[in-house]
């Protein structure tokens, strides 16, 4: 009995153990040991072939919402934001005007004093 229970426990810390190890392996991963500058870099290549559009499906948003380092890197490189395509369909009611008018002028924010891209 008293094998038994301690069996159990080991099993418990075992699997506890595992988890937290695969929790963590992320974090080991390769691309995280890559200097900010370089991951600009290869941001940089996700943009180059179109105009920039504003969805989440697409770099250079798409790059923000992967991980914290990766959305303050690609946020804080200006030539992935200098280039805009937008469209503002006449149907839209005001809320969603304003929502795609702060979105876009955040871009151009974000594109700091870089010579701008934009059609619409």
């Amino acid at each position: 009995s008293q094998l038994e229970a301690e069996l159990s426990r080991v099993k418990a810390h075992l699997k506890s153990t595992e988890e937290y190890i695969h929790a963590h392996q992320m974090l080991l991963s390769p691309i995280r040991k890559l200097p900010p500058e370089t991951l600009a870099e290869i941001f940089m290549h996700c943009v180059l072939a179109a105009d920039s559009v504003r969805s989440l499906q697409e770099a250079p948003l798409l790059l923000t919402i992967i991980c914290r380092d990766w959305r303050r890197v690609a946020i804080d490189t200006p030539l992935l934001w200098q280039s805009l395509h937008f469209y503002l369909p006449p149907h839209l009611n005001q809320d969603a005007l304003s929502q795609r008018l702060a979105g876009i002028s955040l871009w151009l924010e974000r594109s700091g004093s870089l010579p701008l891209s934009i059609s619409f």
